[in-house]
């Protein structure tokens, strides 16, 4: 229950980009299953395709899709590191099968957490 509770509270945060909002929210008030609030920060900042980039990721690396709808500091921590990646052009190629040569473990930051999450 607190799962979605903190889903809905999240895409409507997202929608609105309250950024003000979350400042006034303590970290405990924001905590979910090891969220922080500096994580949460992150991500909301974070590029409008990482979610989309990560699912397609995921989907490469034999990852069932729903792992990655699970609320927990993980996936959040992945998706920091994925909008704060300095290699999303060359993710997007290879994602694209423009970058056959490229090798996703050694570009993506996730890459670790993809392999152990297919298991």
């Amino acid at each position: 229950m607190l799962t979605q509770t903190f889903r809905s509270v999240r895409e409507w945060f997202v929608r609105r980009q309250d950024q003000k909002a979350l400042g006034s929210f303590s970290g405990a008030e924001l905590m979910a299953g090891s969220l922080s609030k500096s994580a949460l920060l992150e991500a909301l900042d974070a590029p409008t395709d990482t979610r989309a980039m990560m699912g397609r990721m995921a989907a490469k690396k034999g990852v069932r899709p729903e792992v990655l709808d699970d609320e927990n500091g993980r996936v959040w921590l992945m998706a920091g590191a994925c909008s704060r990646c300095r290699k999303r052009d060359l993710c997007g190629d290879w994602l694209d099968g423009r970058a056959k040569k490229a090798d996703a473990n050694w570009f993506c930051p996730n890459a670790q957490h993809f392999d152990e999450l297919k298991n």
